[in-house]
C-alpha cells in the first residue's frame, strides 16, 4: 500500500477536507504547525514543496527540509 500524502495526513488530522486546509484560516495555520513537528526525512522534499506551495500559495525554491521549515516558521509569523 502506499503511503499517504502529507496533505491527508494533515487533513486527517484537523479533521477536515484536505481543501479546508487552504480555505479555512485556522486549519492552514495549524496544518503549518503540524508540518513543523513532522521529522525531516518523514517525507520527500517534493511532497514538502507541494504541501507548502498548497498551504500559502506560494512558490519558493527550497534546497532542503529545513529551509522549508524555517519558511513555514517565518509564513506563520507573518500572516496575520
Amino acid at each position: 500500500m502506499d503511503k499517504p500524502h502529507v496533505l491527508d495526513i494533515l487533513a486527517k488530522k484537523q479533521g477536515c477536507f484536505v481543501s479546508d486546509l487552504r480555505l479555512n484560516p485556522i486549519n492552514r495555520r495549524a496544518a503549518l504547525a503540524d508540518l513543523l513537528l513532522l521529522d525531516d526525512s518523514a517525507f520527500l522534499l517534493k511532497e514538502w514543496k507541494e504541501a507548502v506551495y498548497y498551504l500559502t500559495r506560494t512558490t519558493r525554491i527550497f534546497e532542503d527540509v529545513s529551509l522549508v521549515k524555517r519558511y513555514i516558521r517565518m509564513y506563520l509569523l507573518w500572516e496575520v
